[in-house]
């Protein structure tokens, strides 16, 4: 993406910021060949000590950074971000900070232990004002990105006034390019995502000063940067904790796959995780078409979920306990299913398996987990089932 106006330098105003606190610490391949994986660890061995990880692909490509959790009582937030960690990129580098203030998740709360406000420590054209907010900063010396991702949750829906609220919206710095991918993020998720247009994502650009909400990352990253960068927000206050988290996921996955996926990744029919009562099968289709082979007259499977036990959407589980889901009633009507996908952890990520799978509750809360099948022309049907776990 170009910048519509000339940009300072990278990092200019900061150049004194000391990367002390960022390191890298370990690296491992992944079984995709062409992704390596590294992590780092941002203030080891202090109380705010928290890991972020980057994966880079072959092919080269931009470099994305996302953050989550710079405030401790946006859950969403920060469980997305941790999510997208694992996301699969086919060129450039993804590097995510998932729990930024560490202090601030562990005691629930928007204020971390050193008593402040984590996002409105980063003045823009100085050094950020705490240990912890120059250690992320230096996250951004240290991988130069050229997009920034802050995910975050509001309590109320925004109208225009950031005083009131600021759930479901997708800001954007002040370019022609951020704010053409922003209203595209938002208009495929509401579309496809969103039941309920009262929970329609809307898109605003970054506050000038004196008005905007001062000294917030993404703020110095746009301007103190070349990054173009983008501040999600959910509302917190009606949806269940999954659906926010596939939200944001889908958001990020939006923005991203001009830069780091393929096209495929985030297409408009594609309903994988069937958020917000959608019947999850118009479209899911890894290449992006409709479903059905081209020119044919094949007919969809139907992905059907049984479970063990058998009423397990009823069930309200503990943590540690386990399901088992099977997806031997799924059927074909003109062939047959040669492939089963499952999404465990409410991530939309699948990950090929047989008809059953046992899953592991780790997760408190609501979570959806998927099935996806594959006959043998190649159309998919998708299914999941809610459960709950205490």
């Amino acid at each position: 993406m170009q910048p519509e106006t000339e940009r300072r330098p990278l990092l200019a105003a900061a150049a004194g910021v000391a990367l002390g606190g960022l390191g890298i610490v370990g690296a491992s391949d992944r079984a995709n060949a062409e992704t390596s994986e590294d992590s780092f660890t941002i203030l080891e061995g202090t109380e705010y000590e928290t890991t972020g990880t980057v994966r880079t692909a072959d092919a080269d490509g931009p470099t994305v950074l996302v953050v989550g959790g710079l405030h401790g009582n946006e859950v969403a937030g920060y469980e997305a971000a941790a999510s997208v960690s694992d996301m699969d990129i086919v060129r450039g580098r993804l590097v995510t900070v998932p729990r930024a203030n560490v202090t601030a998740i562990e005691s629930g709360s928007r204020i971390g232990d050193d008593g402040t406000d984590l996002n409105r420590q980063f003045p823009t054209g100085e050094e950020p004002t705490t240990e912890l907010a120059r250690a992320i900063w230096g996250v951004l010396e240290r991988f130069e990105p050229d997009v920034v991702i802050d995910l975050h949750e509001s309590r109320n829906l925004y109208d225009g006034d950031v005083e009131d609220g600021v759930g479901q919206a997708i800001f954007h710095s002040r370019d022609a390019e951020a704010e053409r991918e922003a209203e595209e993020a938002a208009d495929q998720l509401n579309e496809n995502h969103v039941s309920d247009s009262a929970y329609d994502f809307t898109v605003a650009p970054f506050s000038l000063p004196p008005s905007e909400t001062p000294n917030m990352l993404v703020h110095k990253a746009a301007r103190d940067t070349d990054a173009v960068a983008f501040l999600a927000e959910t509302v917190s206050s009606e949806p269940e904790l999954s659906t926010r988290i596939r939200w944001h996921r889908r958001i990020v996955r939006s923005l991203l796959w001009e830069e780091l996926l393929d096209e495929s990744a985030i297409d408009d029919g594609d309903d994988e995780d069937g958020d917000e009562g959608e019947d999850g099968d118009d479209g899911d289709e890894e290449d992006g078409s409709d479903g059905e082979d081209d020119g044919a007259d094949n007919e969809p499977p139907e992905a059907v979920i049984g479970t063990d036990p058998a009423d397990a959407e009823d069930v309200d589980f503990s943590e540690g306990d386990t399901v088992v889901l099977d997806a031997s009633a799924s059927s074909d009507p003109d062939g047959e299913i040669v492939r089963y996908e499952w999404d465990v952890d409410g991530t939309d990520e699948f990950e090929e398996g047989g008809e059953t799978v046992e899953a592991s509750l780790s997760y408190c809360g609501e979570l959806s987990m998927a099935l996806r099948v594959t006959d043998d022309d190649g159309a998919t049907a998708t299914e999941e089932v809610v459960i709950s776990t205490e």
